[in-house]
This record gives C-alpha cells, sequence and structure tokens, in this order.
C-alpha cells in the first residue's frame, strides 16, 4: 500500500471519527479505543463506520461488537471451509451449470459459450471470435438472454438482452438500444478484461410474487448454508431487491437502487431493509426509489426456494459453507451460483449480531480444513 493510498484512508477515517461524534456523541477518543479493541477480529477502520459499530443504539456494548469479524478474514476463514482441489468447480460458472444439471438441481440453460482465449472450457463447441458471435447474436431465436462472464462476481459484465428489432437492434434490460457492433464491443471488452469464459443463458424472469416486489430485474436471495457433518442448515438469508430496469440487482456499493433486506429462515419475513452504507444507512420500511412496503413481508414461494436450496447443499456437500445467489422465477427456484468465499459484508450487513454468533463458532470448530490440503 503507498502513501497516496494510507493517507486518503487516514484522512477518510478522520472524517468519519468526527462524523460519528458529532451526530452519535462517541468521542473520536472512544472510537479509537474500540477500533484497537476489535483488531483481534481482524475489524478496520473501514468495517468499523461500514457497520456503524460506534452506534450505542445499534451495538450497545463490546459484547455485540465482537460478533463482527472484518472484511480481510474472510477470503482466508471462508475458504477453509472447503478442500482446495474442488474449489474451481464453483469458480466457473458454466461448469457449475453442468454438474448442477447432473444432480438435478435447477440451474440456467446454457445456449452458447464464448470463448476468445484458448485456454477456455469448452471451447471445443465455443464461439471464438467476435464474426462467430455476431453472427450467433443476429441469428438465436433464444432471445431474452442473459450473458454474464463464467467467472466474476458481483454482477460485473451481466447483460440481459431481451428482444432484437427489425433493424437488428438489441434492446437491453436497463432499457438501453444498441447496435450489433455497440454489443460486440461491450462484450469483447468484458471478455478481455476477465480473460474467461462468456456463456448466454436463459432469462431468469421473476415470479409473479417476486416481480410484485421488484418489477422486472431479476432478483436474488443470498442463502447462506453450513454443512455439519453432511447435514444443511440456514444460516443467514437476505433478499436484493431492485427498482429500476437493469440488467442485475447487485447492491453495488449502495448505487443501483437495490435495497437488501433480512429474510428469517423459518418464515420467509422480511425482517430488515437497510437503505445506504456505513453511516448514511437507515433502516426502512418501504423501498425508497419504489415505494413498494417491504418491511414484514412474508414470502409464500418461500419453503419452495427453502426446500430447494436445502437439497442442492446436499449435493454439494464437500462446501461446508455455501453462500447460495437463488432467483425465485416462473418456473421456481433457480440457482444463479454458489460461493465458497462469500463476501462478509452480506453475513453481517443486517446485524447484530454479525458473523461470530454461536451457530457459526460451533460449524467452525467442527470443521475446518488445513490451508493447504494433503494430495
Amino acid at each position: 500500500m503507498n502513501l497516496k493510498v494510507i493517507w486518503r484512508e487516514l484522512r477518510d477515517g478522520l472524517a468519519k471519527a468526527k462524523r460519528a461524534e458529532r451526530e452519535h456523541g462517541i468521542s473520536i477518543w472512544q472510537q479509537f479505543r474500540e477500533i484497537r479493541a476489535l483488531r483481534a477480529n481482524h475489524v478496520g477502520v473501514q468495517d468499523y463506520y461500514f457497520y456503524r459499530l460506534f452506534d450505542p443504539v445499534l451495538h450497545p456494548d463490546m459484547v455485540t461488537k465482537l460478533t463482527y469479524g472484518g472484511w480481510r478474514a474472510f477470503s482466508s476463514e471462508f475458504r477453509r471451509y472447503s478442500e482446495k482441489r474442488l474449489q474451481a468447480m464453483a469458480y466457473e460458472k458454466h461448469v457449475f451449470y453442468r454438474l448442477c444439471e447432473a444432480f438435478d438441481v435447477p440451474s440456467p440453460k446454457i445456449h452458447a459459450v464464448y470463448a476468445p482465449t484458448p485456454d477456455c472450457f469448452e471451447r471445443h463447441r465455443a464461439l471464438t471470435d467476435r464474426n462467430t458471435l455476431g453472427e450467433w447474436l443476429r441469428t438465436t431465436d433464444y432471445l431474452p438472454v442473459f450473458g454474464k462472464p463464467s467467472s466474476a462476481c458481483s454482477g460485473f459484465g451481466g447483460r440481459a438482452i431481451m428482444s432484437r428489432d427489425g433493424e437488428g437492434r438489441f434492446h437491453m434490460a436497463d432499457d438501453s438500444v444498441v447496435t450489433l457492433d455497440e454489443l460486440l464491443d461491450d462484450l469483447e471488452a468484458i471478455a478481455a478484461e476477465i480473460s474467461s469464459t462468456y456463456i448466454f443463458t436463459d432469462y431468469l424472469e421473476n415470479h409473479d410474487e417476486i416481480k410484485a416486489l421488484a418489477g422486472d430485474t431479476t432478483a436474488s436471495y443470498r442463502i447462506i448454508v453450513l454443512v455439519r457433518n453432511g447435514e444443511p442448515e440456514l444460516f443467514r438469508t437476505s433478499i436484493l431487491i431492485p427498482s429500476t430496469a437493469d440488467h442485475v440487482s447487485n447492491v453495488r456499493g449502495g448505487e443501483s437502487g437495490t435495497l437488501p433486506c433480512a429474510v428469517d429462515n423459518e418464515t420467509g419475513v422480511i425482517t430488515k431493509a437497510i437503505w445506504g452504507m456505513g453511516l448514511d444507512a437507515e433502516e426502512v420500511e418501504t423501498h425508497p426509489i419504489s415505494g413498494v412496503k417491504v418491511l414484514g413481508y412474508r414470502f409464500e414461494c418461500w419453503p419452495e426456494v427453502r426446500d430447494m436450496v436445502l437439497r442442492a447443499a446436499r449435493a454439494m456437500s464437500p462446501f461446508r459453507m455455501q453462500h447460495w445467489d437463488i432467483a425465485m422465477t416462473t418456473r421456481g427456484p433457480v440457482v444463479m451460483e454458489m460461493n465458497f468465499i462469500g463476501g462478509v459484508e452480506g453475513t453481517q450487513f443486517h446485524g447484530p449480531p454479525g458473523l461470530y454468533t454461536e451457530q457459526y463458532l460451533s460449524f467452525a470448530a467442527d470443521h475446518k480444513y488445513p490451508v493447504k490440503d494433503s494430495m
């Protein structure tokens, strides 16, 4: 980390400390002491303010604050719950989709694979250059389709192509209209940046119940499952509720208009909805953009989603901690992806408590793998 970055983070941290002191009456010295005390959990300055750990109403004591873990730890900690030799199955989505199909777990149907680099999976039957990709887009009958990199995160590169008009232009989910060349330029730039396979799957249309809350942009549950001695148990569930036409429903730092909501594992009821991030976060009852009431909403489709996830979790039981993204669609719940090192922010955003609950700590004590596997 260079000096400019260090200076910028110090300046940003001091500005947040002054604001927390001004708005919540917590002295800068007390905030500093708490941050030092939380270092054992890898909680840094940014984590402290992102989760509002200074807030005495939300986090009344250090016991509550110590249930949180920092972003620096999640990759190494979560990675321990699966064997290294298996992890590639989750990295590459189109390989994972093939595995889901074999295990009778509903996943998006792959219509085409674009693999411009020679070391991509399924290159033997892939579109390999701009011309073949363009020909497929110009003639395919599969529209609408959803395209995304096989290995990427946070919705990067996701493109929902809804239709092709009589002039050969493409109408996208974000209401933009592009020419074939413009679309090809966009997709080639994405493929070049990630050096990965790009896949086109069927477009997942929201179930009517989800559509009433989220509109047409595909909404997704994030369901975290712990697999203890071969049996899955739900840990945390949330749902992202978009409000505007877009390709994906990822929060993207709070700039996308998507509202993340906590969902009760037993009842499927939305128990908390938070708009904004960090010091600007506030609990809301209705979506600030769409005006739809979300707090207390009970998903009638939740038992179907829950049962499918538990069945899928058993199929993927070598992954002891599973972060599932699930769309509830017109054809039922569909797996969008499974991560084994999903971000700690989504796990803790709707706390307290944070990650380190009795359920998680007992699981962690039972199921840690060594970082380096014996082969």
